[in-house]
């Protein structure tokens, strides 16, 4: 049995650089860089690509050669021109607002996006159910012609018809009553299943790995808490 390991890095490193002649704010993450102008509350993120940073603002996407002061904020960054800053009470207390004002986005959005669905589920019921309406008047003329002609199979030019019998179905109303009688029971084996509690337990309390085992230590989780205010 092995011992459970600690992973090898707690927690994952947040770059910040703040370009001095911008002003931008650059975060970093592995799947890109948030660019963010702090006096007018602007952000735009870029990315690394084939061709080199790409940006997703306006100036970029129309710019002969694809660069914005997002991109040059990055490319400061990437040639260590400046120190990383340090956060400080106020900055942490922003970037929560930040947090604050795109939740109530992504709230809005899901809302919006509730409400279509709503009114197009509610349109999609409502012409299902003329058109099935409708077909029934067919199907029903259909099924007496075929009962009328005593045909079991019929193969038209727009397809076939077809009348086959069914099983019957049963429903159990009183089970002990049913299973005194030998001919129609049947006898379960017992199933011996994993006991995950008592397999969690034994691991927390003595750190060993069981032999068919795999444990994966699961790295801090950063959350966040708003106020009500924000």
């Amino acid at each position: 049995m092995e011992s459970i390991k600690a992973p090898a890095q707690a927690r994952e490193k947040r770059l910040i650089l703040q370009d001095p002649e911008t002003n931008l704010i650059v975060l970093l993450r592995p799947e890109g860089y948030l660019v963010i102008d702090p006096n007018g509350g602007d952000e735009s993120e870029v990315v690394m690509s084939e061709n080199g940073l790409k940006c997703t603002c306006f100036i970029a996407q129309v710019s002969p050669d694809g660069v914005c002061s997002h991109i040059q904020a990055v490319e400061a960054y990437l040639s260590k021109t400046h120190e990383s800053i340090k956060l400080t009470q106020a900055d942490a207390d922003y970037y929560l607002a930040r947090v604050a004002k795109i939740d109530a986005e992504l709230n809005t959005n899901q809302l919006s996006a509730d409400k279509q669905k709503q009114r197009i589920d509610g349109w999609l019921t409502h012409e299902q159910a003329k058109l099935e309406h409708r077909r029934s008047f067919y199907l029903a003329s259909l099924e007496s012609w075929m009962n009328q002609e005593r045909l079991t199979s019929k193969h038209l030019v727009n397809g076939s018809l077809q009348i086959r019998k069914q099983p019957v179905q049963i429903e159990v109303l009183d089970e002990a009553q049913i299973l005194k009688n030998p001919k129609f029971q049947r006898i379960v084996p017992e199933k011996v299943e994993i006991d995950r509690r008592a397999l969690r337990d034994h691991i927390t309390q003595t750190g060993e790995e069981p032999d068919g085992v795999q444990i994966n230590v699961v790295p801090p989780k950063f959350s966040y808490k708003l106020s009500g205010g924000v």
